[in-house]
């Protein structure tokens, strides 16, 4: 029912204003979809549902969501400069500091939805005027999109269905190994959130201030790609060593 709907949302909202499908990305093969205005609708409108989605299943630590949020925020703020970017970013820096420090303030499906199809409005427009490259979007919004197709492929792999429900997150299992040594709950899962928005969404942060390319860039293809040899890196040394911590305890 939840995927049905957000297909009829956002396909309304793109038949409606398809100012906001991008005509070309840059991307050999993607650009020539997006040349056929019907496949170009039904392309952008999947992505839209998947990104809100992955923004859904990323809410799984304090400072996670909201921490990739004001990232983006801090980027869109400082190109655009309108109110609106600034009123947003006061709100979620503001949730994102009660979030961390007391853990009594959570988004939900709700508040996910709400800034993930906000982020997707943002990314979209930017793509399709032309103020941003897609690989700078890629890697400002990293983690919930490597997760979510990282966590789709390990599902299908393992026979289970594409959208059930797992711990096999990267935030849920370093969060499992953080707690081992961490004696505050709180404590443990903001630390998870926050090296996680941190090191991917903050990084491309750090380089958009210090100006290593400009945002129309496609030189961003390689922090993306850097991004995504880390997830797979960290995941792997998570799994292994979970393995090794269940045959200690099995011998």
């Amino acid at each position: 029912l939840r995927l049905i709907s957000k297909l009829v949302v956002f396909g309304a909202l793109l038949w409606a204003c398809p100012e906001y499908i991008p005509s070309e990305v840059g991307v050999w093969g993607l650009d020539f979809l997006l040349g056929i205005p019907l496949a170009a609708w039904a392309l952008v409108t999947i992505f839209c549902v998947g990104f809100v989605n992955a923004f859904n299943m990323a809410d799984g630590a304090n400072g996670l969501v909201p921490g990739i949020v004001v990232a983006a925020l801090t980027v869109f703020f400082m190109e655009y400069g309108r109110v609106a970017e600034g009123v947003l970013l006061f709100a979620c820096c503001l949730f994102l500091v009660f979030n961390v420090i007391s853990g009594w303030f959570f988004l939900g499906d709700m508040g996910s939805y709400g800034l993930g199809a906000a982020l997707a409005g943002y990314a979209l427009a930017g793509v399709a005027v032309g103020d941003f490259s897609i690989w700078f979007m890629a890697t400002l919004l990293s983690y919930p999109c490597i997760d979510f197709l990282t966590s789709i492929v390990r599902r299908l792999w393992q026979g289970h269905s594409p959208f059930a429900a797992d711990n096999g997150h990267l935030h849920n299992r370093l969060h499992g190994q953080l707690k081992r040594v961490i004696k505050s709950r709180v404590l443990a899962n903001s630390m998870t959130g926050l090296i996680i928005s941190v090191s991917s969404s903050g990084v491309t942060v750090v380089g958009y201030l210090n100006k290593w390319w400009p945002v129309t860039s496609h030189n961003w293809l390689i922090v993306f790609v850097a991004q995504y040899l880390a997830y797979g890196a960290v995941m792997l040394w998570l799994a292994r060593s979970a393995s090794a911590r269940a045959l200690a305890e099995a011998s």
